[in-house]
């Protein structure tokens, strides 16, 4: 017994280290929100980790936008004053994560976030349109540090965490465009900004089914070039159906209480439905605030792969049923998100 559990260990740390290097994958990067338990793709888990455990994940997005002529970039210009456009937008979070007790985790996450073909349209006057190729943007991003407590667990399996962290300056904030000009704090991996967060996540687990919800609220500060990047809402409500398995009761060791595995099978899958959104504030620039916003929201359905090794990896696709998109900005035409789990 104990040679199959090292074997699908070996298997869950083989997956991790095949998917990191096709992490150099957001125009907002998704990130890590929770600890890596095995939850969704997107939306966290109110699961926190048993005291003393650690866990390892991996997080990867890509954002394809719309592909516009350049005459139709042009109109746009004509009507909102200038366009930014990109290929895409990708993201990679590499997260560490620590039982601090039964309910309480903390977490750690580090990403490298990737902009692809950034181009200015603007107009002239009466001279017409012309166009900025500003080239790529890469590098670290900045880093995130939260703690989730889950204060509250019903016999029922509903269970509630909360959220409470920070972003860190860390990532990269003065990388230059193509014309050897500084870019736009928008369009850098790191923003240069202590970014607080606080947030609610709501959980149940039936014999097959389970639904999570969050709801996290991150205050935006002035960082690099004296641009705020605007406050952010992120939500969700994801949907999880056990395809293969009975239930099965674990549990980690003593005081700590149990959960379902569902399932007597080495391996489970499990078929996902997520409803995510992030709506974002008008940036302000120099004391100038943008009288804009952009609402984003996803219904993207996945898949998720697990073992009881401790293992989990899982893919979801993405597709806008609605955008309020910001002036200047285009429209996103779909995104993949790819994640890995692994606790010990």
């Amino acid at each position: 017994m104990r040679c199959d559990q090292l074997a699908l260990r070996s298997t869950g740390l083989t997956l991790m280290l095949l998917l990191l290097p096709a992490l150099t994958f957001a125009d907002h990067p998704i990130g890590i929100f929770g600890p890596t338990t095995g939850g969704p793709v997107v939306t966290p888990t109110a699961q926190t980790l048993p005291q003393g455990q650690w866990g390892v994940g991996v997080n990867g997005q890509y954002r394809r936008f719309d592909d516009r002529s350049r005459r139709q970039l042009l109109a746009q210009a004509g009507e909102e004053g200038h366009v930014h456009a990109l290929d895409f937008l990708s993201s990679g979070s590499v997260a560490l994560s620590y039982g601090v007790r039964d309910d309480l985790t903390f977490s750690l996450s580090l990403p490298y976030v990737r902009r692809e073909n950034i181009l200015e349209a603007h107009l002239h006057g009466d001279h017409g349109g012309g166009f900025h190729e500003l080239g790529d943007a890469s590098g670290l991003g900045d880093a995130a540090a939260a703690v989730y407590w889950r204060p509250w667990e019903s016999d029922t399996g509903l269970k509630t965490a909360l959220s409470v962290g920070i972003f860190l300056p860390t990532g990269e904030d003065d990388q230059l465009n193509a014309e050897g000009e500084r870019l736009e704090t928008e369009f850098q991996p790191g923003s240069g900004a202590w970014r607080p967060f606080v947030g609610v996540i709501t959980s149940w687990n039936g014999e097959r089914i389970a639904w999570h919800s969050n709801l996290r609220y991150t205050l935006a500060n002035e960082g690099a070039q004296d641009t705020e990047l605007g406050d952010k809402i992120d939500y969700g409500l994801a949907l999880v159906y056990r395809l293969n398995g009975a239930d099965e009761e674990h549990a980690h060791g003593p005081g700590v209480s149990g959960h379902r595995h569902h399932g007597s099978s080495s391996l489970n899958w499990d078929a996902l439905l997520e409803f995510t959104g992030e709506y974002t504030h008008g940036q302000t620039i120099d004391g100038i605030t943008e009288d804009d916003f952009e609402n984003i929201i996803y219904l993207a359905p996945g898949l998720r792969l697990s073992g009881i090794g401790g293992w989990t990896t899982a893919l979801s696709l993405g597709v806008p049923v609605y955008e309020h998109r910001k002036e200047g900005h285009i429209d996103t035409d779909w995104r993949a998100v790819l994640s890995a789990s692994f606790s010990y």
